[in-house]
């Protein structure tokens, strides 16, 4: 037996979250993850966290992101290595940052022929915005190998004109990501002469 009885409405605080078709190109810095579960126990993961304004979301595992997503943001495309994930993201407002933004990134077709010295630790199983978010981290990153999620950091400073593997090579399907760097110009020898001593007249 029951009598009607009107159910309260649960009090929740959880943000409203969109979701992109295709993770988007620049999915903004890291801010916590992996995190395994349903999107929506990513969301009230996301929003238990100041930092996390959006996650990209992948065969249940989900990493969180301080970037401020908008229906248009660029997503990745059909063909690429990411796209079976997707960006949830909530209404926010990007703030000005106080410090230097990082520098954009160029891509090669293939890797390099010659991709320098490996600096920092190996990372697998993260996005690309994690990687450059870790390159730019790291003081003796000037350039990244990416592919099949696994971040290769490098010492190289990278320019248009670097030899890329063959088509055919076994690294084919990886690409160098660097960052305009300078490098520094050998230290030319010294010119200038000593004046000749004065010539001592004896007497």
């Amino acid at each position: 037996y029951y009598k009607p009885c009107e159910a309260s409405a649960a009090t929740t605080s959880q943000s409203s979250y969109d979701v992109t078709v295709r993770v988007v190109q620049a999915e903004g810095g890291g801010a916590g993850g992996p995190f395994w579960g349903t999107p929506g126990a990513c969301m009230e993961k996301c929003d238990a966290n100041s930092a996390c304004n959006s996650f990209s979301y992948g065969f249940g595992e989900c990493w969180f992101k301080d970037a401020c997503i908008t229906a248009s943001s660029p997503i990745v495309g059909a063909d690429a290595e990411n796209a079976m994930w997707t960006t949830y993201y909530k209404q926010c407002v990007a703030e000005a940052s106080p410090v230097a933004e990082s520098p954009e990134y160029m891509e090669t077709e293939r890797v390099l022929q010659n991709e320098g010295t490996g600096v920092g630790s190996v990372r697998h199983d993260v996005s690309l915005g994690d990687c450059k978010s870790a390159c730019d981290a790291e003081s003796s990153c000037q350039s990244f190998s990416y592919g099949y999620r696994s971040c290769y950091m490098k010492d190289k400073c990278v320019t248009a004109a670097d030899a890329i593997v063959s088509s055919n090579a076994k690294n084919a399907l990886f690409k160098t990501f660097y960052k305009p760097c300078h490098v520094a110009e050998p230290e030319q020898p010294s010119t200038t002469t000593s004046e000749p001593a004065a010539e001592v007249t004896m007497e």
